[in-house]
């Protein structure tokens, strides 16, 4: 690939252009209903639970296809890393002289742009992966970005179609293990890695027990995690314009963070009278799916009762293990009654919705100018808040002529005197139980296409394996401007007593962990036909006064019931393990 052709956004030309055409190649709004879930999915695997006491003896591994010829091995070498830090990629399809045998070319679907400077935990990354392409003079890599917003969606379209990409590297949904669209990797993970000293591959992953959970149904892992921090943090939080809040009379020394919702709001309230737009939203466009993280929060603070039953009800067997509820509980719940969207709790949470929204931008339910997707107008100094990733530092911090000071927090619990429904339950941070490594990246998949060209899918492995490595993972820690660090450790070890860092970067590490049986009560909301987005609109419409709330209640108790019968409907009709419960409720 020629990695110097890539654009600032990863792809030749302007990337909106590129993401409404991928828009226009999606099967419908129902592929997205998943990616919330699995945006927190992915980051709540890191729970404390060891699987390995809980989980069923291993399933044998089905026997490898017949039809397809044995993959081409990497030649065993010793391990060399380069004067960049990175390790020397072992040559694949050469001779003897170092001509090539063959040629072969890899297409890899990314979840967003792995060469954008401004992402730290992506490019990292695409340093990796541009590294090991350029060291392979047989093998030609060519990345196919796809914006994060559109890239599950994307994916489940073209597997649908049958034409996915050789590698995708996004989200996934139970129907990719379901439908084998995937390959598995249970027997490559019991060998050793060709860039590794450990006697398997298996062994590469930090606390592989906590980060490598395979697939409940069958037992079987049809993904690689590549990229985990050691050393616990959340992925999200808020961001503020110091100097906005101290004109608007806030103390940020002492009230920052907020303690509660009530404090929240009223610092709000005291930059809304300056003039200066209090918190920037969008619920429309690429990033419109961080009001999803908002309904997590509060839906798990405010119906703690609800995931419990829908924990104990079903799935005791692939239960899932890791501070949150699966499929099947969620699913499940929906379709016993255990959720209801008509509960005056789910009220609660887009009333709740109703009250912040006066603090949003004008055009909330348009999309926003982003900037590696932080809100321009918070760059150019314009509003006291906004939603941070913690893969959007780097593009904040690197901001030329920022001009304020800022800092990060999380999402303050509800309190009593905010809410009439609060529990008193702490709030949680995604995959905040006190776990020793975080899962960064999204994972890695290989199409089941590729086990039909044996050396396409040697090469594939033997780019996984190089990612994975732990010398990799050495290169990948050191871009990152949240450091991998020793679990336990505090900020001050972590940042050696910078406590502008601190202040910058403590929002993801708030709140404290804390050990919370079960949560996901919010995924149910989810279930309903066209998933996140359906959800999104119809409170859009609530929002603006164009319908009531029982009116938005009822007809989201309406979608979340059909979908949840759309999904059993599927599993029956697939024959899914543990599903068949689901006879007593379709006909």
């Amino acid at each position: 690939m020629d990695w110097d052709a890539i654009s600032d956004h990863g792809q030749p030309g302007n990337r909106r252009p590129a993401a409404s055409l991928i828009r226009s190649l999606l099967v419908s709004k129902e592929d997205l209903k998943m990616k919330p879930r699995l945006v927190l999915f992915s980051v709540l695997v890191i729970a404390t639970l060891l699987f390995g006491a809980c989980m069923p003896a291993p399933l044998a591994p089905p026997a490898a296809p017949t039809a397809a010829p044995e993959p081409t091995k990497a030649p065993v070498a010793r391990i060399e890393v380069g004067a960049d830090k990175m390790i020397v990629p072992q040559k694949l399809f050469v001779d003897a002289s170092g001509a090539c045998t063959k040629k072969v070319k890899l297409t890899m679907m990314t979840h967003g742009d792995y060469l954008d400077k401004n992402v730290d935990e992506r490019y990292g990354l695409g340093l990796l992966l541009k590294r090991w392409d350029e060291g392979q003079p047989c093998v030609e890599l060519e990345l196919v970005p796809v914006p994060p917003g559109d890239a599950p969606g994307f994916a489940e379209s073209q597997f649908i179609a049958g034409t996915p990409s050789d590698i995708v590297s996004t989200w996934s949904k139970e129907s990719w293990y379901d439908n084998k669209w995937v390959i598995q990797f249970d027997d490559y993970f019991a060998k050793k890695n060709p860039y590794s000293a450990n006697a398997t591959w298996y062994e590469d992953f930090p606390y592989p027990d906590l980060t490598m959970k395979p697939y409940a149904v069958d037992n079987h892992w049809y993904w690689v995690r590549c990229c985990i921090r050691t050393g616990a943090t959340g992925p999200d939080g808020i961001v503020y314009n110091a100097n906005i809040l101290k004109a608007a009379g806030v103390d940020v020394a002492k009230q920052m963070p907020p303690k509660t919702m009530t404090e929240f709001m009223d610092i709000l309230k005291k930059v809304k009278a300056t003039g200066k737009i209090p918190f920037w939203l969008s619920l429309a466009g690429d990033t419109r799916w961080e009001i999803d993280w908002y309904g997590r929060f509060i839906l798990d603070q405010l119906m703690p009762d609800v995931a419990a039953q829908m924990d104990k009800a079903v799935d005791e067997v692939s239960d899932n293990k890791w501070g949150t509820l699966s499929e099947m509980e969620w699913t499940h719940g929906v379709l016993a009654g255990l959720f209801k969207a008509t509960d005056p709790r789910v009220g609660e949470y887009f009333r709740i919705m109703k009250e912040w929204s006066q603090y949003w931008e004008p055009g909330y339910a348009s999309p926003a100018e982003l900037v590696a997707e932080v809100a321009s107008e918070f760059l150019k100094g314009n509003v006291a808040m906004t939603t941070v990733g913690r893969w959007r530092i780097s593009t904040i911090q690197n901001y030329p002529n920022l001009g304020f000071d800022w800092g990060t927090f999380f999402m303050p619990p509800i309190d009593k005197a905010f809410s009439q429904y609060a529990t008193g339950e702490p709030i949680r941070r995604h995959g905040g139980a006190g776990e020793p490594a975080s899962t960064v990246i999204v994972p890695l998949f290989i199409a089941k296409q590729v086990e039909k060209d044996a050396d396409k899918l040697a090469a594939g492995v033997n780019l996984f394996q190089y990612v994975t490595a732990p010398k990799s993972l050495d290169f990948y820690c050191s871009q990152l401007i949240i450091p991998c660090f020793k679990p336990g450790a505090s900020l001050d070890e972590i940042f050696k007593g910078d406590q502008a860092r601190q202040q910058r970067l403590l929002g993801f590490f708030q709140p404290a962990p804390v050990d919370i049986p079960v949560i996901g009560v919010y995924h149910a909301l989810y279930t309903m036909r066209g998933g996140s987005d359906e959800v999104g609109r119809l409170m859009v419409e609530y929002l603006q006064g164009n319908i009531t709330l029982e009116e938005l209640q009822k007809r989201v108790q309406e979608g979340t019931v059909a979908g949840a019968t759309d999904s059993c409907k599927d599993k029956l009709a697939k024959k899914v393990a543990g599903w068949e419960w689901c006879s007593k409720y379709v006909k």
